[in-house]
């Protein structure tokens, strides 16, 4: 069993050489984009309105498991924001166009409606 181990490991280290140095190219980026195209896009379609459900209800998610999952999802296609851009906001700054001084009241009213979600949240 010793032996496979450190055959592997000495498969990897030259894979990832020849990778590396040969081909002038980084494995983890090539392994990042393979992931991107034959995971995260076959299932982002499903993914996304499970992450906008678990975010509607507080807590559902941890907020740092939720950061972490969305942070992640833009970094593998930041182009994902257009599915949902208020999602991605809450996680990611600069993500929505600036605030604009005329449309102060009504985010001070998307403002007082969450805080009253959030207490009756805690109440329940």
């Amino acid at each position: 069993m010793h032996f496979c181990k450190t055959q592997r490991l000495r498969i990897r280290i030259r894979n990832k050489f020849y990778i590396e140095t040969k081909l002038n190219r980084d494995l983890k980026d090539d392994l990042i984009k393979l992931f991107t195209e034959h995971v995260a896009e076959k299932h982002i379609y499903s993914l996304m309105p499970l992450l906008l459900e678990a975010q509607s209800t507080p807590f559902q998610v941890t907020p740092s498991t939720m950061a972490n999952i969305v942070k992640g999802l833009y970094t593998l296609r930041p182009e994902w924001v257009q599915m949902a851009p208020t999602l991605f906001s809450k996680f990611i700054p600069n993500i929505l166009p600036p605030a604009v001084e005329s449309e102060l009241s009504e985010y001070a009213a998307q403002d007082q409606k969450l805080q009253r979600e959030l207490i009756q949240n805690v109440l329940v």
